[in-house]
């Protein structure tokens, strides 16, 4: 799947959280969670020289050079496992940065991963979910990036997407208007 339609799923992810965690209190809780969980959906192509998070920075390029060293792309970082380190990473990170949204942030991040993860499985390449019990891929449809197929995909993803974003400042507008 290209990036764009990673960032679309992280988008959805981003407002799953906000929705289960209750962050309509504040636009900027909203925008550091959708902020959060769309990096979050395009780290595990980290492993890949051309890819979005790639070509951020010349940080980005030098994780990804080291990265690359490793692994190959849908490696290690497109498993459940590089999640679970993402997420302790990011924990300890939010934790001294921004210690009052530490684990919504932590949280946000890695449901972009797990997003990603969901999308590359459509993939007939498929990624290791039992990585490292096991290297076998799974797959579940034949979209292939770049192809007509993800283009509607991604434009049904945007949908609810969109419609998340107008319900989520909705919803802030309506706790705003509450505190008076």
């Amino acid at each position: 799947m290209t990036a764009k339609t990673h960032l679309v799923a992280g988008m959805l992810a981003g407002e799953a959280i906000i929705l289960r965690k209750g962050g309509t209190d504040s636009l900027l809780t909203i925008a550091m969670v959708m902020l959060a969980a769309c990096v979050g959906s395009i780290v595990p192509d980290i492993d890949m020289r051309q890819s979005s998070v790639s070509t951020i920075s010349l940080s980005t390029r030098a994780v990804s050079g080291a990265t690359r060293i490793f692994t190959r792309h849908r490696g290690f970082t497109h498993t459940p496992l590089f999640c679970l380190l993402a997420f302790t990473l990011s924990l300890a990170a939010a934790s001294k940065l921004l210690p009052s949204h530490s684990y919504i942030l932590a949280h946000s991040i890695c449901a972009g991963m797990l997003s990603h993860l969901i999308l590359d499985t459509l993939n007939y390449k498929g990624i290791m979910w039992l990585y490292p019990l096991s290297k076998k891929r799974f797959h579940f449809m034949n979209i292939r990036t770049k192809s007509s197929s993800e283009s509607i995909f991604a434009a049904i993803l945007s949908i609810p997407a969109l419609l998340g974003i107008g319900m989520l400042l909705y919803l802030f507008i309506i706790n705003y208007w509450r505190a008076f």
